[in-house]
């Protein structure tokens, strides 16, 4: 009889016990048992039931103390997640599916799990000062890098599934840029153009496509000045003895009909048909495409020419061609080479209007100028609250605000860059600007 009181109290015991959030951060554990509206019965711990029923926000930014929160994955319902300025080294939040706000800057993150199946709904997200985090799982990688590209830092990428990576490029070789509100990569790795493409479509991208010389320029002193690429880092024989990036043009579904198919999936915009002066000559831009094929800039297309026949797929030049001459283009220009040749390559993202793209155009924010000595002028429909972040995610300044246009004063703060967080009657847009 003893023995089996003292079995049923052992299981009773375990069935209490298996009723409380397994919260192991004493700091992180002293907030939520203080907090009256997540522990409803003021005991010393949090029920699971507490913490499934809690909806509002858990704010811990800045507690300096905190670095596991485990425990965290219980609380479904939970709306906003502040969190910055601590220690944490993981996160996992895919269980939160209600969140919709979520700040994570200056931690000591290697793993951050984002993918809820409600990302393109928040409105809020912050990750970058986590200098050690390079992949961050999400719902879709290509709408995280056109959406929150700049949220994070610039070693950091978005991936469905971050334990495969790296899979097709390491961070420590990409370099990002932005464009006309659009983000592109140069990937400092040696691919053939199908295995290029493969990988820009696995990081949710394209091989690049050029539309204008505005584009063109940016694109290609990206690779030279941004990204340090050497204008004879290799070099491609069957491209003249120079070295090349690969882009997103091909012809290889048929000779002379050249497609912007950055995705390789043998669908994409005829911009090219028939070869340059080099080949047949009969080569000519379709509907007005802008094309910068070698020779553009002495008024006759040289390229492409299939010499040899084999080379289907385009490639920007990153010197005179042969090698020595300028003879059939110059650097920038664009060539058609071999697919197989091992070569480094941009990819481009969906394009996007705002550094946190979540609020449509017309209650859009607008803050200018950028760069700007001090003086920012925030403009916008139904705009509630001003939040200033310095760039290690400290809030350095708070504005309330019931008007469609305010100005903001950093002219006594340190040069540098700032985020304004702007949260409005539709929804929160974060913006990246630079004080000089």
């Amino acid at each position: 009889m003893k023995q089996t009181l003292f079995i049923l109290l052992i299981s009773i015991s375990s069935i209490v016990s298996a009723q409380n959030v397994n919260i192991p951060d004493v700091a992180f554990k002293a907030y939520l048992v203080a907090n009256n509206l997540i522990n409803t019965n003021a005991d010393a711990e949090i029920q699971i039931t507490e913490a499934n029923a809690f909806a509002g926000s858990i704010n811990i930014g800045y507690n300096g103390a905190i670095s596991d929160l485990t425990g965290i994955e219980e609380f479904t319902a939970l709306t906003w997640l502040y969190c910055e300025g601590n220690q944490i080294g993981s996160i996992d939040i895919s269980s939160l599916v209600n969140l919709v706000e979520f700040n994570c800057m200056a931690n000591q993150l290697t793993s951050l799990n984002m993918a809820n199946g409600n990302n393109a709904n928040m409105t809020y997200f912050v990750a970058f000062n986590n200098p050690n985090l390079s992949c961050i799982e999400v719902d879709n990688a290509a709408w995280s890098t056109a959406t929150w590209t700049g949220l994070v830092d610039a070693t950091a990428s978005f991936s469905k599934n971050c334990s495969t990576q790296p899979a097709c490029a390491d961070p420590a070789n990409i370099y990002t840029f932005t464009h006309n509100n659009t983000t592109y990569e140069v990937v400092r790795e040696m691919r053939s153009w199908d295995d290029a493409a493969a990988c820009a479509v696995e990081r949710g991208g394209f091989l690049v496509e050029i539309n204008d010389p505005a584009e063109q320029m940016a694109v290609y002193n990206a690779i030279i000045t941004g990204a340090g690429v050497s204008p004879n880092y290799t070099v491609v024989n069957n491209g003249g003895g120079i070295a090349y990036v690969w882009i997103g043009a091909n012809d290889k579904s048929t000779e002379g009909a050249w497609l912007w198919d950055g995705d390789d999936n043998n669908n994409g915009t005829n911009f090219w048909t028939g070869q340059g002066s080099n080949g047949s000559g009969n080569g000519a831009a379709i509907g007005g495409a802008f094309t910068n094929w070698g020779g553009t800039s002495t008024g006759t297309a040289m390229e492409p020419d299939d010499y040899g026949t084999g080379q289907d797929c385009g490639a920007m030049a990153l010197s005179g061609w042969p090698a020595g001459t300028t003879m059939l283009g110059i650097a920038s220009e664009w060539n058609d080479i071999i697919g197989s040749s091992a070569i480094y390559y941009v990819i481009e993202y969906a394009n996007t209007t705002s550094v946190n793209n979540q609020i449509d155009h017309e209650n859009s924010i607008i803050i200018y100028p950028n760069p700007s000595n001090g003086l920012l002028t925030v403009k916008g429909n139904g705009i509630q609250k001003i939040e200033i972040y310095d760039i290690t995610g400290r809030l350095i300044n708070t504005t309330a605000s019931n008007e469609n246009k305010q100005i903001v004063n950093l002219s006594d703060n340190s040069k540098g860059i700032y985020f304004v967080k702007v949260t409005t009657t539709k929804g929160v847009e974060v913006t990246k600007v630079n004080i000089y």
